[in-house]
Order: C-alpha cells, then sequence, then structure tokens
C-alpha cells in the first residue's frame, strides 16, 4: 500500500485512488501523474516489484522535467536498442507531463545514427519504431523532432577499410569506428541544433553495470544518475539509467505494454514485444521474461553492434544465435556472418597487409614500411564476397519477393567510394576497377564463395623499417601520364579553362608552391550524390566495362572528380593532391628499380627504425648495436590496440 506522510487532504486523496485497485488503470495512472507533478513524498510498506520499477523510474522522469523547467530541450540519442527505448520512453513521459502541466515546451529532438552498416534483420524493427515515435509525437502534439544523421564520407567502413584497407576494428584494439560512425555525427547534429533552438542536455543510455570497462569510465569521469553534466567538449548530458541494471531495463520495458491494465507508463510503442523478442533471437531463445508482482526477470544481455564488428571477438555471439534460433527467419544472414568470420581469420596474416607506407618523414626524406593496412588484394577479396552475397540475394529477390532484397552490403555510393580510394593510392591496376568488379559479378553470373575458414595463428607485428626513395622529380613519369602530378593535369585544365571554367589553386605541399588543379564540386563535405552514383554505374556497365583496362587507376579519380560523382570540401583537394603524388612517387620508384615485387625490394634495401631514430639524432634506451639483428625483431604490443594510419601524422588527412 502506498503511504504519504503529507497531511494535505488532496495529496490522502490522490494516495487513497492510487491505492483503489477497483478503479481503472487511466484513473490510477492520472493520480500518479498529479502526485509527480505535485512532488509528493509517497512510499510502499510492501513494494511489489511494479511499485519498485515506478519508484525508479519516477526519479528518472522526475529529473527529466527538472531539465524541460529550466528552459533547456532534450536530445535523446536512440538506436532503439533497450537501453535507449528506456531512456526514449521516460523522456517522453517526462515531456508529456511538462506540456500538460504548461501548456508549452521546449523544443527535443529525437537522434538517431545511421552507420550505414547496421544488421539488416533490424531493418524493419527500426521502421516500426520510427513510425511509432512520430505517431505519438502527432497524438500527443509534442514539439519533438526525430533526426536521422549519418557519418561523414570519409569515415564510411567502406571507404575507410574496403577502400583505404585501414585494419577494422579488432578486439583490443581502440574503438574510433563508434566514435566516427555514431558519436561524431550525433555530436555534429546537436552542435547546428544548439544554433537554432535552445540549449540541450543530450539524454544518454549508459549504465554502469553494462561492463567492468564501461563501469570504470563511467566512475572516472564522475558520472551519476539524473544529474545534469558537463562532459569533456561542453556538452551538457544527463544519465537517467546510469545506475540502473540490465533487468530494470527490461521490466520497465514490459511495464510499458499499452494493452495491459498492469501498464506503468503509455509509450511511442503500444508495446516493446518486437525489441524483447530480437533479443531473446540474439540469446538463443532464452530471453525468458517472468516479471511479475514478484517475480524474477531474467532479461537477457544480448548485443547488437555493427553488421561486420569484429570487437566481439571469433564470433559474433548475437548474430550466430538468431541465425541458428530461427533459421526460417534470419538463414539469409548467414553468408554475412560467415564473411564477418572470414575477415576476424585473418588479422595475424602478415601476407594480407600492404607494407609501403602513405607518409613520409620530412626531416629525413624516408617513408616507413609496416604491415599497417589491408593489402589491395585482399580488400579486392573482401569486395568481391561482399558482391558475390548481394547478387545472390538479388536472384532470391527476384525469385520469390517480387524483387525486394533483404539487404545490400555495397550500394552505388559505396562501390564509388571504394573505387576512388583504390584510384587515389594508385592501388588497382586499371581505371574503375571496383566497377568492374561489380559489373562482372551482378551482370556476367561472376561468383566468388568463402571458402573454408581457418584463422591465421597470431604473430607479432614486424617492427617498423625505413626506405628512403630518390627524390621525386629524378624519377618522374610525368610524361607517360599526361604530365599529370597529383591533380594537375595540364590538358583537363586547358579544356576547362578554353569552356570558361574558373581553375582553382592549392599550396603543394611538397613543394610549397601554388599550382592549378582540376575543377571539381565543392560541398561541406565530401559527398557522392545517389542519383548520380546509380547513373554512372549503370552507365559503366553498358558502355565502359570493355575500355576501362586501357586506363590507368588515377583516371577515375579525374574523371570523379571533373564530373561532380565526387564532390569535396574547401581542403580535401590539398589531401587528395598529396596522396595522388605519394602514390605516384612508389609507382615510379618501381619502374625505376624494375621490380615485380615492390615490397620485397624495399625491405631489402631499408633500414632498422633504431638507425632511422639516429638520422634524426633522437636518443634511443641504452646501448644500440648496429649489427645486433634481434633489435629489430621486437615489437611494440601496443601497436595493435592504438593503431593509427601512418598518413594520419600528417596535416593533410581528410
Amino acid at each position: 500500500m502506498w503511504i504519504t506522510n503529507s497531511e494535505h487532504n488532496d495529496h490522502i486523496q490522490l494516495v487513497n485512488i492510487i491505492n483503489n485497485l477497483n478503479l481503472s488503470h487511466a484513473i490510477r495512472n492520472n493520480a500518479w501523474s498529479k502526485i509527480s507533478e505535485l512532488n509528493v513524498h509517497i512510499y510502499n510498506d510492501r513494494p511489489s516489484m511494479r511499485d519498485e520499477m515506478r519508484e525508479l523510474a519516477e526519479l528518472s522522469i522526475k529529473a527529466l522535467v527538472a531539465v524541460l523547467e529550466s528552459g533547456k530541450g532534450l536530445a535523446i540519442s536512440v538506436s532503439f536498442g533497450k537501453d535507449s527505448n528506456c531512456c526514449l520512453a521516460l523522456s517522453l513521459e517526462a515531456i508529456k507531463r511538462f506540456k500538460r502541466k504548461y501548456g508549452f515546451m521546449p523544443a527535443c529532438y529525437v537522434i538517431n545514427s545511421n552507420t550505414t552498416i547496421e544488421n539488416p534483420a533490424l531493418d524493419d524493427y527500426f521502421n516500426a519504431m520510427q513510425q511509432s515515435l512520430n505517431v505519438f509525437i502527432k497524438k500527443h502534439d509534442l514539439d519533438v523532432t526525430f533526426i536521422e544523421v549519418h557519418p561523414d564520407t570519409t569515415s564510411h567502413w567502406h571507404y575507410v577499410t574496403i577502400g583505404r584497407g585501414k585494419m577494422p576494428r579488432y578486439p583490443g584494439m581502440t574503438r574510433d569506428c563508434s566514435v566516427d560512425l555514431k558519436v561524431k555525427p550525433i555530436k555534429k547534429a546537436k552542435k547546428a541544433l544548439a544554433k537554432l533552438t535552445n540549449e540541450l542536455v543530450s539524454v544518454v543510455g549508459t549504465r554502469m553495470n553494462e561492463s567492468e570497462e564501461r563501469k570504470q569510465k563511467m566512475m572516472d569521469r564522475g558520472d551519476v544518475a539524473n544529474t545534469v553534466l558537463t562532459g569533456e567538449d561542453g556538452d551538457l548530458v544527463i544519465l537517467p539509467i546510469c545506475d540502473w541494471e540490465v533487468d530494470d531495463v527490461w521490466a520497465l520495458l514490459t511495464y510499458c505494454d499499452s494493452s495491459s491494465e498492469n501498464a506503468l507508463y503509455h509509450s511511442f510503442a503500444p508495446s516493446f514485444d518486437e525489441t524483447i523478442d530480437i533479443y531473446r533471437s540474439a540469446n538463443s531463445g532464452e530471453c525468458a521474461l517472468n516479471v511479475g508482482d514478484k517475480g524474477q526477470s531474467a532479461a537477457c544481455g544480448a548485443r547488437f553492434g555493427c553488421i561486420y564488428c569484429l570487437v566481439s571477438g571469433d564470433k559474433d555471439k548475437s548474430l550466430t544465435a538468431m541465425i541458428d534460433s530461427d533459421p526460417e527467419r534470419f538463414s539469409y544472414l548467414a553468408g554475412v556472418n560467415k564473411l564477418r568470420d572470414f575477415m576476424y581469420a585473418i588479422r595475424w596474416d602478415m601476407d594480407r597487409r600492404d607494407w609501403l607506407g602513405r607518409s613520409f618523414d620530412s626531416d629525413t626524406g624516408y617513408y616507413p614500411l609496416q604491415p599497417v593496412y589491408f593489402s589491395y588484394e585482399t580488400r579486392l577479396e573482401i569486395l568481391r564476397y561482399m558482391l558475390t552475397l548481394d547478387a545472390q540475394e538479388r536472384e532470391w529477390a527476384n525469385q520469390f519477393n517480387s524483387g525486394i532484397v533483404r539487404f545490400e552490403l555495397v550500394n552505388y555510393q559505396q562501390l564509388i567510394e571504394i573505387d576512388l580510394a583504390w584510384s587515389l593510392y594508385s592501388a588497382s591496376p586499371h581505371a574503375f576497377t571496383a566497377l568492374l568488379e561489380y559489373h562482372e559479378i551482378h551482370n556476367c553470373g561472376k561468383r566468388y564463395e568463402i571458402g573454408e575458414i581457418v584463422a591465421a595463428p597470431k604473430v607479432s607485428i614486424p617492427a617498423k623499417r625505413w626506405i628512403k626513395l630518390p627524390d621525386a622529380k629524378e624519377i618522374s613519369r610525368k610524361g607517360e601520364r599526361h604530365n599529370r602530378d597529383g591533380l594537375s593535369d595540364p590538358q583537363l585544365i586547358e579544356m576547362a579553362r578554353e569552356t570558361g571554367m574558373e581553375i582553382p589553386t592549392l599550396k603543394d605541399l611538397f613543394t610549397g608552391q601554388q599550382k592549378e588543379i582540376v575543377p571539381f564540386t565543392k560541398s561541406k563535405v565530401m559527398e557522392v550524390p545517389e542519383l548520380d552514383a546509380a547513373l554512372f554505374v549503370e552507365m559503366f556497365c553498358s558502355e565502359l566495362s570493355d575500355t576501362c583496362k586501357q586506363y590507368d587507376s588515377s583516371e577515375s579519380v579525374f574523371y570523379y572528380l571533373s564530373n561532380g560523382l565526387v564532390q569535396l570540401s574547401g581542403t580535401q583537394p590539398t589531401a587528395f593532391n598529396a596522396m595522388l603524388q605519394l602514390s605516384q612517387h612508389w609507382l615510379d620508384f618501381k619502374a625505376h628499380v624494375a621490380t615485380e615485387n615492390l615490397t620485397e625490394y624495399a625491405m631489402k634495401h631499408s633500414i632498422s627504425d633504431r638507425e632511422h631514430k639516429l638520422l634524426k639524432n633522437e636518443t634511443t634506451i641504452g646501448d644500440f648495436d648496429l649489427n645486433d639483428q634481434t633489435q629489430d625483431e621486437a615489437t611494440d604490443e601496443s601497436f595493435e590496440s592504438g593503431l593509427l594510419g601512418f598518413e594520419e601524422q600528417l596535416p593533410l588527412i581528410f
């Protein structure tokens, strides 16, 4: 029974209504809302689980209402997983109460970051949740806007991993992918919103008990529940479920079933049965939610990451469980799951790495040599597997599903992003290589199946070595590539000038001189227009696929920029120019030394990292013997965990 120490007659009557189980759920719930608005303290002499859940939820709701009363809006970050659904339900309840009490409300936002590589099985679920949210907002006339954000093109998984070859995040490595794909886009959106509206407080669903690592990080930051905190970047944050257990999260979602007389709140989703069902599937069908007045909650802790996420280890346990527990529903993801396992298995295979440095030491003129990136051959292999899975899915859709596919691993834009990166680094043997692979697989019937997966044994990362290339001018083969130097193409520039186009210039990072480059379409960030990408890929398949092998790989870069298929920000041409120059320097060096295996040649003619440090007059620890070869075999164990591209040492990277 609920009790209050208040002697106010209205307060006592409200408590009596709450305790009267013969009254309708709606009347009792309204009494609860009024008690909360009046800030009357009540307690239960024999609380049930439902009552305990209400008390816990009310603490969060009151804190969120207080934020609104301070004149600040809420920016709720959602993934539509269990924790973010819980925060969204609490926030919307707070917003409803504030609007009902005051007749107005600060502008609030629900922000979802679409990484573009989410689990395809969740697409329908995400769409249903978003539609339910929009209906709820309209029904209650709330000043709440749903915003879907995307990572910048240069952060896309396809561009970064399959294009540039940056290693995916493995266990023990920094998880900068989540920052690039989720955190940064949301922060960028909030920063833009802050300029247009009132100050915002971010509602975040992190919980201390998600893991010991998470708990320690939150404690180190001084995180506490239901208090407005200031983040490192000055962002205001509130953590409504910071101190909740996973059982509490599931209990709240279960008690938000609008069809039940036992419901605590009527939230944006009529029920969260679909959420529970998805987690149950990802937990081998064993997510039994026995939530009653005195029952225990055996809520599962299954986790969903991006479809290619490797941080979880050699297996994606949640995705594997979904396929195994409900093969009729999820077996179509078996090929995607196998691709993910293949990428995990090749982590320690150094023969699948690119050793040639993408930066250089400006003091010594030496280039680094170390297997930091996936080799071009490995990237090509992964793309072929992805395109094959897409082609097989399209065949199934045409036969059984009216042409509607359940997933698409590589769309037109992503294909051009990959091809652009291959061309910038002169990795591919000819122009438009990625597009030709698409054509041969989708239109010509080629298929590439993933064979038996054998994990490469763990090895030490070879120590960094260095090589000095001859001066670029001494070995330049500009004459064999139409006098192209970076993004400069005299012929294309002159043709553009004759049509009256403005010719852009930039400062060459290597010479320090201003130079003209090919015209390009400007954008705030690098973009590949969706419709233009689709039209070009289809045109390529029908008209250019037979001739693309006649052209150098850099032809793709010039074509994409000149025709607006890739649009750049004001600073990106400087980066593209330098990357092309670096890759051209390596190609010229390969021709200069007349070798088929450039990596092998470079290693044979390189010096150790210690020798390079001596050239820079840097201090080394202990005595160093140039003839002691064993010293060069030592590897910094933190290298993989702190893996960053060598080119990030330069200020030109986008």
